[in-house]
């Protein structure tokens, strides 16, 4: 496991809690210049405690709102499982799809601009 010191874990704590910031500002809340921070997190990234990055969208500023829910499969065969998932997957409204193990076996995720389109949805 690869250690880390206190300005590293607020670099990371603040990324994640708005990676949209700057550098700049980054650096005024943990006591480190501009260079400092991109150094930093630079260093993360080479030491694999940063893998990626991704986008999060906000699906309100697109004119959408966003639905999720789980579903829990009883008495079903794999065949029906996978009709079940692919119906979600070919769906137009729905933006992501994602098979879990627990109390739920799937997540859906839509978005939908108005309630018409959520009646299409569900209908």
């Amino acid at each position: 496991m690869e250690k880390i010191d206190l300005k590293d874990r607020k670099i990371l704590y603040l990324l994640d809690l708005n990676a949209r910031q700057t550098l700049t500002q980054i650096g005024r809340k943990v006591g480190l210049s501009k260079g400092g921070v991109k150094y930093r997190i630079e260093n993360l990234s080479k030491k694999g405690i940063i893998k990626n990055y991704y986008t999060v969208i906000d699906s309100s500023k697109l004119g959408y709102s966003c639905f999720r829910f789980y579903v829990s499969f009883k008495n079903t065969t794999p065949a029906i499982e996978r009709d079940i998932i692919n119906y979600f997957v070919k769906n137009k409204f729905t933006w992501w799809v994602c098979s879990l193990m627990g109390r739920y076996n799937l997540s859906v995720t839509i978005w939908i601009k108005n309630i018409s389109d959520f009646n299409k949805f569900w209908g």
